[in-house]
């Protein structure tokens, strides 16, 4: 039992609301930044060319917002219209499961370790992921460019460009799938499944666009001979 407020909190409410608060407050914040991006960007290298966006392309983008946005979402909401505890249908989806299917064990930690393992997770993406997201998009600067390319274009190739060419991409699957620590659930890692395959969809369309500009596609196409992997370093 943990005391908050005058309140009378015991622990499975406590690291509920702790984990699901901090999961979608870390997602919110990388959120509010790419929409800021996206804000400040056409004043300082132009809008974007005009081209023809494939549906795919939309499509793809839904699909991988949808996959790294609504589980920590649904998550909090259901903890908050649950008198701050876990509903049941969070409970089929617990980690234990997977790991009971996979390994035959019931889980890996128990009791007051899970719980740590969960409350600290929780605050590493907390202070981990809104920071290295803003360090790739410090990165490419005015350069941001959601599915197209800006009339003052140029190709970015330092800092995590230098590793992959689509570090932010690297970062959300990376972040979706350690959503399933804090939030003791496979369906994140579900998620990031589908949040990669959406990210390789879109990446491919992307890169196409940019090849296909005339002010820049021959630089990116010594870019990509300079930075093979897209994603993974030394992997793909």
């Amino acid at each position: 039992m943990v005391y908050i407020a005058g309140l009378h909190m015991p622990n499975s409410q406590l690291i509920a609301t702790w984990t699901t608060s901090a999961s979608f407050l870390a997602h919110f914040l990388v959120a509010r930044e790419f929409s800021s991006l996206n804000k400040t960007t056409p004043s300082l290298s132009g809008p974007l060319k005009l081209h023809t966006t494939p549906r795919t392309a939309i499509a793809a983008t839904i699909v991988h917002t949808l996959a790294i946005f609504g589980p920590p979402a649904t998550y909090l909401v259901g903890v908050l219209t649950n008198g701050l505890r876990e509903r049941p249908w969070m409970a089929r989806c617990s980690l234990d499961r997977l790991i009971g299917y996979l390994s035959g064990r019931q889980t890996i930690v128990k009791g007051d370790t899970k719980d740590i393992v969960r409350a600290v997770s929780a605050a590493l993406l907390l202070l981990v992921f809104p920071r290295v997201m803003s360090a790739v998009n410090k990165a490419i600067g005015d350069q941001f460019a959601p599915l197209g390319v800006r009339t003052k274009a140029r190709v970015v190739k330092t800092g995590p460009y230098a590793i992959v060419r689509h570090p932010s991409y690297a970062v959300g699957i990376l972040a979706n799938a350690f959503l399933s620590i804090p939030l003791w659930s496979f369906v994140p890692l579900i998620a990031s499944v589908v949040t990669t395959t959406a990210f390789i969809v879109k990446l491919r369309i992307e890169e196409s666009i940019i090849l296909r500009d005339a002010d820049i596609g021959t630089q990116y196409k010594a870019y990509q001979r300079t930075v093979r992997k897209r994603l993974i370093p030394y992997v793909w």
